[in-house]
């Protein structure tokens, strides 16, 4: 049997319970509000020193990397080159919610998207948020 102590039981429960939609979150549809939730979570600490954060991150890497399994056997359907791209953004963004607002890290991402669009993003003018 995997049975594992409680503060594994704690982590799994912290990482499967936070209510974040991460493909929303990349692709600039979520509120900056959020992202609380994970910034919360980030504060725990779990074995070995690590943070909750890079065992979430990797969760909710493998549910996206598997979401079209049903449809093939084959491999990832989901992860190319440019949704992995993607999710590596969105990665590397949370990984500063320790020092970092929601809002800084919303807006890291429209940064990253307007980069990809090939988009000036100035995050004090409105109408840039709006184009991105």
């Amino acid at each position: 049997s995997c049975r594992r102590g409680e503060p594994h039981r704690a982590l799994v429960r912290e990482c499967l319970t936070r209510d974040f939609n991460f493909s929303q979150f990349l692709c600039a549809e979520l509120l900056p509000a959020s992202i609380t939730t994970v910034k919360e979570m980030v504060m725990l600490p779990c074995q070995d020193n690590t943070k909750c954060l890079s065992i979430f991150l990797y969760c909710l890497f493998v549910e996206l990397a598997a979401s079209m399994g049903p449809k093939n056997l084959d491999g990832s359907l989901y992860m190319t080159e440019a949704k992995w791209l993607e999710f590596e953004s969105g990665w590397e963004a949370m990984n500063h919610l320790a020092e970092e607002s929601e809002q800084d890290i919303y807006d890291r991402i429209m940064y990253k998207k307007a980069e990809n669009l090939g988009l000036p993003f100035v995050k004090s003018k409105p109408e840039s948020r709006a184009v991105v």
